[in-house]
């Protein structure tokens, strides 16, 4: 472990960190960072620009133009000026920092389009950029012009970031593969670094790189953890712990998405989208050691599980995401006490013994039984028949879930798992990739959004197409979560824009506006109307058709009816909406008319309530 212990931490700013972030799809937080000089730093939000000061004081640098504006990534160029990657406007802007001028934003002049440009990197005038859009990394050459783009057949799945070799090769921390690609000055493979796990050298989710000299620190999302590699992409060490208790005290790491050091190597600082914070630490002292070698574990008291952002209900089955597992979890929710019966897949990986020739797109994650990254869930009507979008390999699989034997009885085979299909893949033309982001089910089959909002699929049972409808004229930006009314309508959430798009019956669209809302991340209908999370908020948010907030269902907090960072929900046949708190790790469920009714996690469920956020056990 490098001696690093934290001497500061930013104060938690819901406004300033707390924002959407598209890069990694993950629905909140910090999106990149980068050192100006040992004592300031720049984080790319969604606000803008924003210069942290060691002492706290931060600066927001906003867009001058007044255009929308979304910073995503962000890299040092020379000393003094940056590079950030804009995300809806598809550009790089350059960012001026002379100590004795204010910081100023413009245009880089860079005569190239990009397709949801996210992570990037310079070296020697050349530029890298992670297209997230097209799953592809581009290289640019000191006259702006393109000299590589990744094709199809190399393994960069979801490049969440990037940096350059002193030989000016590149690196691409690729999430769903949970590994580093080397890339020569022809887009081509030459390494493949790490693999999915939690040994020394191995990696979950790697959500950033930065290169300072001749190392690389790599932030290690679902590991909790930095990761110092030398200059040939070995492991030599790893920093951080894994916060046993959600808000606990600085220095433990909870989900970092980014890291970068200073050239002095003397301090670091990491972004924590799911704590809201950002902590700065440094070197370690003689007494701070002597200190921290007398420390003991944390206490477990409290740890609950992981779930992620997918969840859906159907007859007596609850199904959920667990993001760290790499796996579905089946509950039988109809019970006063929910139930977890049966966990399903076991998280993807590439095929052992196969040649790079022999490996394509399609091949790199296994058939059912595999699960890289669900980007949707959707059970049919019974219960039984349950359609899981993997976003890493962009397929779908259909699983027969068994029925559960009455009364019930513990038995560790009584549900049985059954593949009825294959992974199958939609294309929509033959120049795009269609990559599938949410599901919900129909009455007589699926419903599946394509090509991040573009167009929405209606799948028969067997998952055959019937037909595409055209996303809204509309549509700004990525709309990424699905919902179907009890009348038969389709609800399309574009979160960047704030707004909810409606397919009628005529399959017209119209769009319900968002003013209240400040990061919607998930929708479901209910009869009181459109049910959204709201993610900076904490809250859950009834909608009516007009967009006005008629009901709002929790607030910030651990206690039982609050939330930390609502992912998504789902609310079933008996209009209960059972939401995934995602920043408190565990379900909630509430009664049609907005009442707590349950808090639960695999193995625990509490149907008094706690307040927490006071230290009392019960309210």
């Amino acid at each position: 472990m490098v001696a690093i212990e934290p001497v500061d931490a930013a104060p938690q700013d819901a406004t300033l960190y707390a924002v959407p972030l598209g890069v990694v799809d993950d629905l909140r937080g910090v999106t990149a960072i980068a050192p100006w000089d040992a004592a300031r730093w720049l984080l790319a939000t969604e606000k803008g620009v924003v210069l942290l000061a060691e002492n706290g004081q931060r600066t927001l640098i906003e867009n001058p133009t007044g255009t929308p504006f979304r910073p995503v990534g962000i890299c040092a160029a020379s000393e003094g000026t940056f590079l950030v990657t804009d995300l809806i406007g598809g550009r790089i802007w350059q960012l001026d920092c002379s100590p004795s001028t204010e910081p100023q934003l413009r245009d880089a002049g860079i005569d190239y389009t990009f397709h949801e440009p996210g992570a990037i990197a310079y070296h020697d005038g050349f530029i890298a950029v992670a297209e997230c859009g097209l799953q592809r990394v581009v290289l640019l050459n000191p006259a702006g012009v393109l000299q590589f783009a990744t094709t199809p057949d190399v393994e960069v799945s979801r490049p969440t970031g990037i940096a350059f070799m002193k030989d000016g090769s590149v690196v691409v921390a690729d999430a769903d593969r949970h590994h580093l690609v080397q890339l020569n000055g022809k887009g081509e493979v030459t390494r493949e670094v790490g693999s999915r796990g939690s040994f020394p050298g191995q990696f979950k989710e790697p959500c950033s790189i930065v290169a300072v000299d001749d190392l690389f620190y790599v932030a290690d999302r679902l590991n909790h953890r930095v990761v110092r590699l030398d200059g040939r992409l070995n492991f030599l060490d790893q920093w951080g712990m894994h916060s046993v208790w959600p808000r606990e005290a600085r220095g433990a790491t909870h989900y970092p998405v980014a890291a970068a050091v200073s050239n002095d190597r003397l301090r670091a600082i990491v972004a924590e989208p799911f704590e809201r914070r950002v902590q700065l630490f440094g070197p370690v002292t003689d007494e701070e050691r002597t200190r921290l070698a007398g420390l003991t574990l944390p206490s477990t008291e409290g740890v609950q599980s992981h779930f992620g952002p997918s969840i859906d209900a159907a007859g007596s089955r609850l199904v959920v995401f667990d993001p760290e597992g790499g796996s579905v979890i089946v509950f039988l929710h109809d019970l006063p006490e929910p139930v977890h019966v049966t966990t399903i897949g076991t998280p993807g990986t590439r095929k052992g013994g196969e040649s790079r020739s022999d490996c394509n797109a399609n091949m790199l994650i296994e058939g059912p039984g595999r699960i890289g990254r669900v980007g949707g869930l959707a059970l049919r009507a019974d219960g039984q028949r349950l359609l899981i979008l993997d976003g890493a390999a962009n397929t779908m699989q259909l699983w027969l879930i068994g029925s559960t034997p009455d009364p019930l009885v513990f038995d560790p085979f009584m549900s049985k798992l059954i593949r009825i299909a294959m992974p199958s893949t939609l294309s929509i033309d033959s120049t795009h990739v269609p990559h599938p982001d949410d599901v919900c089910a129909a009455p007589n089959g699926w419903i599946v959004n394509l090509d991040k909002g573009k167009n929405i699929a209606f799948l028969h049972d067997d998952l055959t197409l019937d037909r595409i409808v055209a996303g809204p004229v509309g549509l700004q930006s990525r709309a990424t979560r699905l919902a179907r009314a009890s009348d038969g309508r389709v609800g399309l959430l574009e979160p960047q824009s704030k707004s909810l798009w409606v397919l009628d019956a005529q399959e017209k669209w119209s769009a319900i506006h968002l003013p209240s809302l400040q990061q919607p991340v998930d929708v479901q209908h209910s009869e009181r109307g459109w049910c959204i999370a709201d993610g900076a908020r904490d809250v859950i948010a009834i909608i009516d058709e007009r967009g006005t907030e008629v009901a709002v269902i929790g607030q910030t907090g651990m206690s039982d009816g609050r939330f930390w960072s609502p992912e998504a929900l789902v609310v079933d046949s008996a209009g209960r909406i059972t939401v995934v708190d995602g920043g408190n790790h565990r379900l909630q469920r509430f009664l049609s008319d907005g009442a707590w009714s349950t808090t639960y996690s695999l193995g625990r469920t509490f149907t008094r309530p706690r307040n927490l956020d006071s230290g009392d056990i019960f309210e």
